[in-house]
């Protein structure tokens, strides 16, 4: 069997939490968001207690009620070289990931990096920016004041830890274009250099199956992929899925 360090297990955590909210369905009950919820507090804790309890005064008594049959998590991947800060850096991918209670309907949607928003205190910003300027209590207090919601839970990732959750789970399948491929392998010099982590510069384009290094450079390719990055992160969270 298998052994793994404290770290690789809290990755591990991380994207067991991300794949139960994903692929759950129709099995949504109290047991399930109950083992989510072990999993992101052990591999989390900055701000927990303050996300999880944060309400969102702004929206109606009906609308709060209605929210109370969902859970909803924002997931922030962070552009932090710093693989143990957690505490701030722009998070230039923002997934809002739900659970319908009643329906076991899940819905992932993308909120891009761009998106003017109030980041607080009537600063409209990117809405990157708000990790940034206050870390997880501020970006999921934007998302909630900006598109009236109620969130739950959050997740937050740098690029070490996407990098050891993917080569923990033997690697994503993603398609690399003849754009993509212009700029891949210096963004996968970049990454070995910020992560600590080896691997090897692509040959070719089209479907490749990246390993954890080679996955990080290729959802990080503002130049060609500043449009269909969510995509890809989808595309990548679909590949934890199926694991």
């Amino acid at each position: 069997m298998r052994k793994f360090s404290k770290k690789q297990f809290a990755v591990l955590a991380i994207a067991g939490a991300c794949a139960v909210i994903a692929a759950a369905g129709g099995i949504f009950c109290h047991q399930v968001k109950t083992k989510a919820d072990e999993a992101l507090a052990m591999a989390q804790t900055v701000d927990k207690t303050e996300v999880k309890e944060m309400k969102n005064d702004n929206i109606t008594e009906k609308t709060s009620v209605q929210l109370r049959d969902h859970w909803t998590v924002a997931a922030f991947g962070l552009d932090s070289r710093d693989p143990e800060n957690l505490k701030s850096g722009n998070s230039d991918v923002i997934i809002l990931m739900d659970m319908d209670g009643k329906t076991g309907a899940v819905k992932l949607v993308s909120v891009y990096r761009d998106t003017c928003m109030d980041i607080g205190k009537g600063t409209l910003r990117k809405a990157n920016a708000a990790y940034a300027n206050g870390g997880p209590k501020q970006a999921v207090r934007m998302l909630n004041e900006n598109l009236d919601m109620e969130i739950d839970d959050y997740i937050a990732v740098t690029w070490k830890s996407v990098a050891d959750a993917v080569n923990i789970l033997g690697g994503v399948d993603l398609e690399v274009t003849k754009n993509e491929f212009r700029y891949i392998n210096a963004f996968i010099t970049e990454t070995v250099k910020s992560t600590g982590i080896g691997s090897h510069q692509l040959k070719t384009t089209g479907m490749q199956h990246l390993d954890g290094v080679q996955a990080v450079a290729c959802l990080s390719l503002i130049p060609v992929t500043k449009h269909t990055r969510p995509h890809k992160a989808s595309a990548c969270a679909y590949c934890f899925q199926k694991k």
